[in-house]
């Protein structure tokens, strides 16, 4: 009886470690650092690691240096796009 009452019932499978509430993050991971817009101020980097602000305002969206931080991070290329893109003056 209490075979055909279970079989007739979806069984939600859990993998073990995991809480049956957790979303499990399937596709694309989340990048690291992502440009945000600031009405009337620029773009700004957000950490989403470390939850906070990196760098300075920027005047246009950061492509490249986003690119390098969240690819190859080489110190030496970062410092190079961070001079070479233009900040705003506050």
């Amino acid at each position: 009886m209490q075979d055909s009452a279970v079989s007739g019932m979806c069984a939600r499978r859990v993998m073990p470690g995991v809480r049956a509430h957790t979303k499990l993050n399937m596709g694309k991971p989340k990048n690291r650092f992502v440009a945000k817009a600031e009405a009337g101020k620029g773009w700004r980097i957000w950490d989403n690691q470390q939850k906070k602000w990196w760098g300075e305002r920027y005047e246009s969206f950061p492509e490249h240096l986003l690119a390098e931080l969240n690819g190859g991070k080489h110190p030496d290329r970062i410092t190079e796009l961070i001079r070479r893109t233009a900040r705003k003056r506050v």
